[in-house]
């Protein structure tokens, strides 16, 4: 174990130009107001070229910059690359921002691992007096992708990635460990953290994690055994972790396997189920010497507070979304009732309608039971000429979702290679409720090319949704920024009588890509599995500044 490393807050006076966009856009509610955390790159050519920090800004009610004159908060802006924010409230209607941390230059250089940071709602930097980042995990191991969890006393449990030395006798290994924060940003585990998932012969990664609603959490994440006869072979396992550290499934020495089939588990979310337990879903690939080679479905299942498989006798998953089409990287959604609602990006393999993608959801009952249609088939978010893809999801609090996603025009039409914003709000009974005949909403159309949403509660029973926007053309073409658009609980757009989107962040800092913390996981997956999109084109009539 290494000293922890100083990691400066600092401040750039960053200029606020008409556009420049900020991203890694993750998005939590404060009340009236929300706050929006995102990745600023540095301008090539510039001071600070190749550096990334993490910055905010919060937005009012009526889509107005609360916080420093419009400009941006920097929350982690050092010599080191700060990126890959994960958010969480903290409780007391301010957040706690994690984020990984890789060293440029010096003894350390190329070294990964977790800082965070509290924000109050008022936009100051709660630890270390706001001058440096709070190190959670810094070893001689590189610690990534963290995730995080409110612990329901100010602070949070953070669960992260650590890869093993290349020159170590693990070297190749990668294992799921966790840290506890209080509200003050001390550590409450173990200097190293907690080991949650290790094994030589296994992979652990991808690791998602939600409240026990006893003081812990439930972590899952994906296993890839390394070698022997089962090499390759992808599963998914989860654990229990008490306020303490303490592992409480199979006295702490393995994990729950939740998914272990001849069919390659990848990319597990979880929601809670209300009783301590969880409900876990991932994406499931046929083997490649299968009937159903190629094909890729939505598999489940349900883990009780003590550590039992409760659908299918815990023999096997509940296949949520399973059809002719590829249905790929899941989020859900509790539905207030103990079961969820899953959403994912599903793209036709053959036919009339080959290489198009839609989003389809559908809501499974604690039991297993598929709940829309039957079971038969699931229900239509959005189903277009548009591929809609990348869907982020929030509940709506009575059974339903809001689900917010791309929507890119194919070639052949007018405006080819264009990304917009879209939305629709599905009811708990799995009709769309913003639009009909699979159209959705239109959130934010533009010459910009928009990407990765997120969507978050605005306190009066709507959304605000934000993203990122490119210019394509221009001046300012290549060029980042962040909006927003607030949506009413019956679709009307509140911002700017709708005809644009609010700034959230536009400065001579820039950004590349967006993740999503909370309602955002699997963004990018939908197009890992997709493939590239195509070139931006022009488009006429510029909705955003």
């Amino acid at each position: 174990m290494r000293a922890a490393r100083v990691h400066q807050a600092g401040t750039r006076g960053l200029i606020h130009l008409c556009l420049v966009v900020t991203g890694m856009l993750v998005a939590l509610p404060i009340g009236a107001q929300q706050i929006v955390v995102f990745e600023t790159h540095a301008p090539v050519g510039g001071q600070w070229e190749g550096d990334i920090d993490v910055s905010a800004q919060c937005m009012s009610s009526g889509g107005d910059q609360v916080w420093n004159d419009g400009n941006l908060i920097d929350i982690m802006a050092g010599t080191y690359i700060e990126q890959a924010p994960a958010v969480v409230s903290d409780g007391e209607d301010g957040i706690i921002v994690l984020a990984e941390a890789v060293a440029r230059e010096g003894e350390y250089v190329g070294d990964w691992e977790i800082i965070a940071q509290r924000v109050s709602p008022d936009g100051r930097l709660l630890w270390e007096d706001g001058e440096t980042s709070v190190v959670v995990a810094a070893t001689t191991w590189s610690e990534r992708h963290p995730v995080a969890v409110p612990d329901g006393r100010g602070g949070a449990f953070v669960f992260y990635e650590a890869y093993a030395p290349a020159d170590s006798q693990w070297a190749g290994d990668i294992d799921i460990r966790g840290q506890h924060l209080s509200g003050s940003g001390e550590l409450l585990w173990d200097e190293g953290g907690v080991a949650v998932a290790t094994g030589s012969a296994v992979l652990e990664v991808q690791p998602c994690a939600v409240s026990d609603g006893a003081g812990g959490a439930i972590v899952a994440y994906q296993l890839i055994v390394r070698e022997g006869e089962m090499a390759h072979v992808r599963g998914i396992g989860a654990q229990r972790v008490a306020a303490d550290g303490r592992l409480l499934w199979n006295e702490g020495e393995s994990s729950v396997a939740v998914a272990a089939s001849s069919w390659a588990a990848s990319r597990p979310v979880a929601v809670p189920d209300g009783s301590g337990g969880a409900l876990i879903f991932f994406q499931a690939d046929a083997p490649a010497d299968s009937e159903w080679a190629g094909d890729i479905d939505v598999h489940g299942q349900r883990v009780s507070s003590d550590g039992q498989l409760m659908w299918e006798g815990g023999e096997s998953s509940v296949i949520v979304h399973s059809s002719a089409y590829l249905e790929v990287a899941p989020v859900a959604v509790a539905d207030g009732s103990g079961g969820a609602v899953v959403v994912c990006s599903a793209a036709a393999r053959e036919g009339e309608y080959a290489g198009d993608w839609e989003i389809v959801a559908q809501r499974v009952s604690p039991t297993g039971e598929l709940m829309w249609n039957g079971g038969e088939r699931a229900s239509i978010v959005s189903a277009t000429k548009l591929h809609e893809r990348s869907p982020c999801a929030l509940a709506d609090g009575v059974g339903g979702a809001f689900v917010a996603f791309e929507a890119y025009f194919p070639e052949g039409m007018e405006y080819a290679g264009d990304i917009d914003i879209y939305a629709q709000r599905v009811s708990a009974d799995g009709q769309p409720m913003w639009s009909d005949e699979g159209a959705s909403l239109a959130v934010s159309t533009s010459t910009y090319l928009e990407r990765w949403p997120c969507i978050v509660a605005d306190g009066a029973g709507g959304v605000m949704v934000a993203f990122e926007a490119v210019a394509t053309t221009g001046e300012y073409a290549g060029d980042w920024e962040a909006l927003a658009q607030r949506v009413a609980p019956d679709g009307t757009l509140l911002w700017n009588d709708g005809d644009s989107s609010s700034i959230v962040a536009s400065s001579m800092w820039g950004e590349r890509y967006v993740t999503m913390a909370e309602g955002g996981i699997g963004a990018r997956d939908a197009e890992d599995a997709a493939g590239p999109r195509p070139g931006p084109a022009p488009r006429k009539n510029p909705v955003n500044p």
